[in-house]
């Protein structure tokens, strides 16, 4: 991955984390400690159900930018 590769996600990262940050501004202590067992919950259950149906996205499926850099996935330029 490149240099440039590495900023485009830190950046993409950094803004999805300051919407996050955004959204709970004004959530109590508990209503964040509850989204954090839940989604812990979705996550957990999510790679379980992947690990039994031996689940992978089909290639050129998904994120733009994750198929970009899928190995043997020809990148599509974009209209």
């Amino acid at each position: 991955m490149t240099e440039e590769g590495r900023a485009e996600i830190n950046t993409t990262i950094q803004a999805g984390a300051a919407v996050f940050a955004d959204v709970i501004v004004d959530w109590s202590d508990a209503d964040v400690s509850t989204a954090l067992t839940l989604i812990t919950r979705l996550n957990q259950a999510w790679a379980q159900r992947g690990e039994i149906y031996g689940a992978k996205p089909p290639l050129g499926t998904g994120p733009r930018w994750l198929r970009a850099r899928v190995r043997g996935t020809p990148r599509k330029e974009e209209d």
